[in-house]
């Protein structure tokens, strides 16, 4: 186990029964309570703020959303449960998170299962099926499986339905025709591949598992970047204002939509049968990926920019979402043993160890006001209809999802509980 030196000291002037109690616990079950310090400490202060429970300010301007932000930090929470499930000096802690997550997504679906929360299928939101893991899991842990099925099914049947290019990748949303977004694989692809982990009688043999693999082919099929990195997003049709006239492709490289791509990439495989030819391929993009982003890691932050491939433009700055994602992607992959050494020697996984502590020193900060951990720097959005100077102008957040999420996946890489 690691510790980073924020992992034993507290904020300044800030002392309570329950931060002594914290330390003993520190000194009493050494080496797993060293997961106190981010994984679960960050966890429990997003609980505090509601996130994850559909009505985020950062969500949607409609309370109760069915939203991909919520869906993330869902299944975010989620994976730090079962992670200490199985630790006894840490279960207590986050005996709360099933519930949690529980309620919240009961709140967005009605006694019979349908979903609420503004979802429409007929809208072809790839990211309202980022709601799905968690939905899989209530299905099997809880006594209400029959609702949460019917949830279920409501999203497969979606994707079964969802409009595609001529050479069968999803379209991003209805209003989006013949568009592939990195954000798309993200949304949809694990949950795909875990639902056919759970009902398929024969996963490998399974004609979806064909189509899981083709959604990836098709982004490196059509939207390469230089230097083993991808744009963000490809128009069949060339028509958009912001798609090249030759390659269809948005004109940036977004560090965010590039580090959906490499997490999506790691949580499909997590349910490929091994060895089987879509989980080669993949393995063979995690590859390909690791070689662009270590490539463009900051040498002075250790971090990644807004612009990953604009490390010159005087707008251009360290985000804190891309950077948590590519972390939590490194240390990852190199566990599940997908990555050997790096060209230049040395490990993916140390480069990555350093960055998070570059990381916490930069953007997590304790709030004495709320008693809660902060997450700044992330920014609020991305799109491929934008140059240079409005991907640089779009807000920064403090305690947005999309931060918060990446950073504690790559917390419990770093703090050993997966």
């Amino acid at each position: 186990m690691r510790i980073h030196k924020a992992h034993l000291i507290y904020p300044k002037y800030h002392f309570s029964f329950k931060m002594f109690l914290d330390l003993f616990l520190v000194v009493a079950f050494l080496p797993s309570a060293f997961a106190f310090n981010y994984a679960i400490q960050f966890s429990q202060s997003c609980i505090s703020r509601g996130h994850g429970n559909g009505s985020s300010p950062y969500t949607s301007s409609k309370p109760l959303s069915f939203a991909y932000e919520d869906g993330l930090m869902k299944n975010t929470l989620l994976k730090v449960f079962l992670a200490t499930k199985k630790i006894p000096s840490l279960s207590s802690s986050t005996a709360n998170y099933l519930p949690y997550i529980q309620s919240a997504m009961d709140v967005l679906l009605s006694p019979n299962g349908t979903i609420g929360g503004g979802y429409v299928l007929s809208q072809y939101q790839l990211d309202s099926i980022e709601e799905g893991p968690s939905l899989l899991y209530l299905s099997r842990s809880t006594n209400e499986s029959t609702r949460y099925l019917s949830s279920i099914q409501e999203l497969v049947t979606q994707l079964e339905s969802q409009p595609t290019t001529s050479e069968g990748a999803y379209w991003h949303k209805a209003i989006y025709p013949y568009q592939i977004w990195l954000d798309g694989l993200f949304m949809a692809e694990p949950f795909r591949s875990s639902y056919i982990s759970s009902f398929s009688p024969n996963p490998s043999t399974n004609e979806t598992i064909s189509d899981v693999l083709l959604q990836f082919q098709q982004v490196m099929k059509h939207m390469r970047a230089p230097g083993n990195l991808l744009y963000h997003a490809y128009d069949e049709m060339k028509v958009q204002p912001w798609a090249n006239n030759i390659t269809g492709c948005s004109p940036l490289v977004w560090g965010r939509a590039v580090g959906w791509f490499a997490l999506a990439l790691l949580d499909t495989l997590d349910y490929l049968p091994q060895n089987s030819n879509a989980s080669l391929q993949l393995q063979e993009y995690v590859r390909y990926l690791a070689l662009g982003i270590a490539a463009v890691q900051d040498k002075n932050s250790s971090l990644w920019f807004q612009l990953p491939t604009e490390p010159l433009n005087p707008l251009n700055y360290v985000e804190a979402s891309a950077s948590a994602m590519f972390i939590a992607f490194f240390l990852k992959a190199e566990r599940l043993g997908y990555l050997g050494a790096q060209e230049e020697g040395g490990s993916y996984g140390t480069l990555a160890r350093n960055a998070y502590d570059r990381f916490v020193d930069r953007f997590v900060v304790w709030n004495d006001t709320t008693e809660e951990w902060d997450l700044t720097g992330t920014v609020s959005v991305g799109s491929p209809n934008t140059d240079y100077l409005n991907q640089t102008l779009c807000p920064i957040r403090t305690n947005d999802m999309k931060g918060e999420a990446p950073f504690i996946l790559a917390s419990l890489e770093v703090e050993e509980l997966v």
